[in-house]
Formats: C-alpha cells, sequence, structure tokens
C-alpha cells in the first residue's frame, strides 16, 4: 500500500520538465487512528477527474502509463482495516494521500 502511494508520488515529481521533485512521506498519532500522509511535488490532480473516482478500478491519471489498478488496491487494503483514504491538491501544487487507520484495526 505504502509502495503504491510512494510509487505515485515519484511518478509525478519526476513528470516535471525540471529535475525531480522531493516527496513527503509521514505518519502522525491522531489519538484513535494514525495517519499516513504521502505529498508530492508534481503537477496535482487532474481537474477532469473526481477524486473518488481515482480509487476505482480502471481509472488512471496518467497519460502515459498506468492501469489505473493500484490506488483502487490501496483503498481495497485501507477498507480492509477499516481505514479510509483522501486525496486532495496540495496548497501551492502536488497532491496529498492521507490514509487514516484506527489504532485498534492494526
Amino acid at each position: 500500500m505504502l509502495g503504491n502511494l510512494i510509487d505515485n508520488a515519484f511518478d509525478a515529481s519526476s513528470s516535471l520538465e525540471s529535475k525531480p521533485l522531493p516527496i513527503k512521506v509521514s505518519v502522525s498519532d491522531l489519538g484513535n487512528d494514525l495517519i499516513l500522509e504521502v505529498t508530492d511535488s508534481g503537477r496535482g490532480l487532474p481537474n477532469q477527474i473526481d477524486v473518488e473516482q481515482l480509487f476505482t478500478l480502471g481509472v488512471s491519471s496518467k497519460t502515459e502509463k498506468g492501469h489505473g489498478i493500484g490506488l483502487h488496491l490501496v483503498k481495497e487494503i485501507v477498507e480492509r482495516y477499516q481505514g479510509s483514504i483522501e486525496a486532495e491538491n496540495g496548497p501551492q501544487y502536488g497532491a496529498q494521500f492521507a490514509v487514516f487507520i484506527p489504532k485498534e484495526g492494526i
């Protein structure tokens, strides 16, 4: 799960014309939940795709590669642990994925 999110962040940050920009991975304790956040420095989420669609099997935001399987599988795994996943554009650029997992499910 984490590997897929990091791969996607690396792909997004590497697709820019300039040198690859950094990605950030963090884990925070929210009391009853853990939150895992992966943030990239790429172009951000495409406007033509609804954020919820990104987690649908067969939907990909990548134009040159991707089959739309990875984020769907990430969501399936997260939900298996009674967690949730959110995606949004960063405040200036890039995309951020946040995975919430209840501690009791770990």
